[in-house]
């Protein structure tokens, strides 16, 4: 959510809301070590400087001030094109809100989530991998298997991040040098990794929702023209690395279809995009971009085990990938060492199985990575 823009509109607006003495006195009814104390310490960010005295600790009428606090949050959700840190925090210390006797606060608020996961694929990851981080007192399990039947139906149609690499760092830096003042602003969510991605997708495979992942391959192959350059090197290309080894953990055939032309289709980008045709002009200053992106996708593309490859890609692989790592070799010749790079290709085209480089099955193969700098609520 765009916190700049909108904070001193959405300051007004609660102010407004609260003119009248009834609904102050409700504002002031907040009890102790609650979320909604959590809201004010951390939400300021992210959904406006909500006074503090009308938040003070007090013990009557709780219920509608979770309400009036659900109603601000979702109103700020609906005017919000991004999601900011500090609103995945404070939206899943509210979802276990009650809004109504019958409806919760993840209830209320999830057709504003689902549109804004939907817009952008690193939302949907993000704040599905923390929700599922929660512990089951915060949130529980029923309420996290109800975000992923949501989530699930939006795979097919989710957009990828294209929010630039660089407007990304600066932002973060901003956010680092204004970070102690009271409110310091938006701090972006970082890029997508690989690794998130694959926890994001081991949560479906958990709970034997294999079609949802395929619809969202199947989305992710379709747009590979338009992904990014650098998320190419960063997050797709690993993530074949987590697919292969949760197809294998969850009986996965490695010649599925849909499975099988993602593959096609990220390697494809990969040498087509982020590495490109070498340079004709020696020691030019394009040369050496195009040498550090070659020598970057080399080190990436050898940590692979190309046996399993040539199992999923089948006669592709040698008529479409092989030869461009080959090629590949042999321009990074002067800077790198083969001789894993030698086994690696020997195995995948004489079919050796016994060469192949186990991928780990266990729990810990896979790292939420933006999940550990998402900082816990504090009361």
């Amino acid at each position: 959510m765009n916190t700049t823009t909108h904070n001193g509109g959405r300051a007004k607006e609660a102010k407004t809301s609260i003119k009248g003495e009834y609904e102050q006195k409700l504002l002031e009814s907040t009890p102790s070590q609650s979320t909604i104390a959590h809201f004010n310490k951390s939400g300021q960010a992210a959904f406006g400087n909500v006074d503090a005295q009308l938040l003070k600790k007090h013990s009557e009428a709780p219920g509608k001030v979770q309400k009036w606090m659900l109603d601000r949050v979702r109103e700020s959700l609906a005017a919000a094109s991004e999601l900011y840190h500090d609103d995945v925090l404070i939206l899943r210390s509210l979802l276990g809100l009650k809004y109504s006797a019958n409806t919760t606060g993840f209830q209320f608020l999830l057709p504003e989530l689902s549109r804004l996961m939907r817009s952008n694929l690193t939302y949907a990851v993000t704040f599905t991998n923390y929700v599922f981080d929660a512990p089951t007192s915060e949130v529980p399990r029923t309420t996290k298997d109800d975000l992923l039947r949501a989530v699930a139906q939006d795979l097919g149609a989710v957009s990828i991040d294209m929010r630039d690499h660089e407007n990304i760092e600066r932002q973060l830096a901003a956010f680092e040098r204004k970070k102690d003042e009271d409110i310091p602003g938006p701090r972006p969510l970082a890029k997508l990794s690989a690794a998130a991605l694959g926890l994001f997708t081991k949560h479906f495979y958990g709970l034997g929702m294999y079609k949802p992942i395929e619809s969202m391959i199947a989305h992710l192959r379709s747009e590979m023209d338009h992904a990014l350059e650098q998320d190419l090197h960063t997050t797709y290309v690993p993530f074949l690395q987590e697919l292969i080894g949760l197809m294998l953990m969850y009986g996965i055939p490695l010649a599925n279809a849909t499975y099988s032309s993602f593959f096609e289709s990220v390697l494809q980008h990969y040498f087509m995009r982020f590495i490109g045709q070498e340079p004709e002009q020696k020691n030019s200053a394009k040369q050496k971009s195009w040498t550090r992106r070659a020598i970057a996708a080399h080190g990436t593309l050898e940590s692979f085990d190309h046996s399993y490859f040539c199992d999923i890609l089948g006669e592709r692989y040698a008529i479409d990938v092989l030869p461009a790592l080959v090629k590949l070799r042999g321009s990074t010749a002067a800077s790198q060492a083969h001789s894993r790079f030698d086994s690696l290709t020997t195995a995948a085209t004489t079919g050796a199985k016994d060469a192949r480089t186990p991928v780990s099955k266990n729990d810990d193969k896979i790292d939420p990575a933006p999940i550990a700098s998402i900082l816990s609520l504090t009361t």
